[in-house]
């Protein structure tokens, strides 16, 4: 029995090598096919790092979501809700908070202790009530409520001032 598996040990390795091979390039191809590092190569780092461009460009919508908010338009002031949630989005994905919304998201980050679980549970409360619930009109303590929320995140983010 022994000699049988010397005299076939060059077999052996070759049946190793090309098993080894198939399984590693089945393993890349699922890799590719699954585009697991895509939210890496899209958003990368550089919103958390406050990249120069991303900070500006974060700056600038949050001043218009201010504007917004200083009119006395309740349709504007859910235009603001709506672009800073957008902006938390984008922040909270980047961070690594996959979701497909931003409460998903919320809950993830509520989980890991991103931000202070106590400001992003106050944000899904607040967010739940003030855009599932169209019939009533707006306020703006609520909505002054939740931007201030959101800006705390973003401050811990470094994203703005």
């Amino acid at each position: 029995m022994i000699t049988w598996i010397t005299d076939n040990f060059f077999w052996f390795q070759v049946v190793s090598a090309v098993i080894s091979i198939a399984l590693v390039a089945h393993i890349v191809y699922l890799i590719v096919r699954m585009d697991y590092f895509s939210d890496r190569r899209d958003y990368g780092w550089r919103v958390l790092r406050g990249a120069a461009g991303e900070r500006r460009r974060t700056l600038k919508t949050w001043k218009r979501v201010l504007d917004k908010v200083q009119t006395s338009d309740p349709v504007l002031w859910r235009q603001a809700i709506d672009e800073a949630g957008a902006i938390l989005s984008e922040t909270l994905r980047a961070a690594g908070y996959q979701g497909a919304s931003l409460d998903e998201q919320l809950e993830r980050a509520t989980e890991a202790q991103v931000a202070g679980s106590q400001i992003t549970e106050r944000i899904r409360v607040r967010l739940r009530s003030v855009l599932e619930d169209t019939s009533t009109p707006l306020e703006l303590t609520h909505v002054k409520e939740l931007l201030r929320a959101y800006r705390d995140i973003l401050k811990g983010f470094g994203l703005i001032e």
